[in-house]
């Protein structure tokens, strides 16, 4: 930077001198004054040159302390590595301690994994025993209240149970009684037709039995005996005279109706 700034001051041409009289002399000299004008031109080309090379070493000076900015930190950076390099048994030694320390921290946390795992066992069986005991509490409770409830409502069905059966016992007592009543009525009503009926019979059988014994049959009148009885077979057949015991048999025959009448009457009134 001061080594340019010297340089362009070297360059810069020095002042013209004046006359000391103060006055200019002119004096026409083509040649000097073309010459004088290709000098002031250079000079000026000069000084846009200069300026250009003083911009010029500016940025390369730029690029220069840029650069021994990057030496200085790649030296440093040579500097720490070769520190680094000269520690690395070191690092190598705490590595292996590191790794050592890594693999019992691990085994450490597989084996406490394990316990993790089983204490959550454990407590999962705590837990789900004293749910179980929980909830057989309540199913116990519960079993007990519905034992209540049933066997209010077991009473109570009972209750309506022999209510119903006693009401079905007294209909079905009422249509027993109504359907004896009405076999006996029934009964009755046949026993008193058979009953009306053997009585019809028997003046009959009585009239019949009157005019045999008002008949009197001689040798040659048999044939009135047919005719009155209707059957010629009854020639070939001897004359039975009744006797006392037979009189007594029919007496009993004909009683027979009366006894049996007698007999449904007693059964019927009892």
């Amino acid at each position: 930077m001061k080594r340019s700034t010297s340089r362009s001051q070297s360059a810069t041409p020095p002042p013209r001198e004046e006359s000391s009289s103060g006055s200019v002399i002119s004096i026409q000299m083509p040649a000097t004054e073309q010459w004088t004008k290709s000098l002031e031109s250079s000079w000026q080309e000069l000084q846009k040159n200069n300026k250009t090379n003083y911009e010029l070493s500016e940025q390369a000076q730029k690029l220069i302390d840029h650069l021994i900015k990057k030496c200085h930190d790649q030296a440093k950076y040579c500097e720490d590595f070769q520190t680094e390099c000269s520690q690395l048994p070191e690092v190598s030694t705490q590595l292996k301690t590191m790794t050592t320390l890594a693999d019992d921290l691990k085994g450490k946390l597989v084996q406490l994994d394990r316990d993790i795992d089983d204490y959550c066992k454990d407590y999962e069986q705590m837990e789900f025993e004293a749910w179980k005991r929980t909830q057989d509490q309540t199913l116990q409770q519960y079993m007990l209240d519905k034992k209540d409830d049933f066997l209010v409502k077991e009473h109570t069905l009972q209750q309506k149970y022999d209510m119903h059966v006693k009401d079905l016992t007294a209909k079905r007592i009422e249509l027993y009684e109504a359907n004896f009543k009405a076999e006996i009525d029934d009964y009755r009503h046949r026993r008193e037709n058979q009953v009306s009926s053997l009585y019809g019979e028997r003046p009959r059988m009585d009239r019949v039995t009157q005019r045999l014994d008002n008949v009197t049959l001689d040798a040659d009148d048999t044939h009135v005996l047919d005719d009155f009885l209707g059957d010629d077979d009854t020639n070939n057949k001897p004359l039975i005279k009744p006797t006392a015991r037979n009189e007594s048999e029919d007496e009993d025959d004909e009683d027979a109706p009366h006894d049996l009448v007698q007999a449904d009457e007693d059964y019927i009134s009892s």
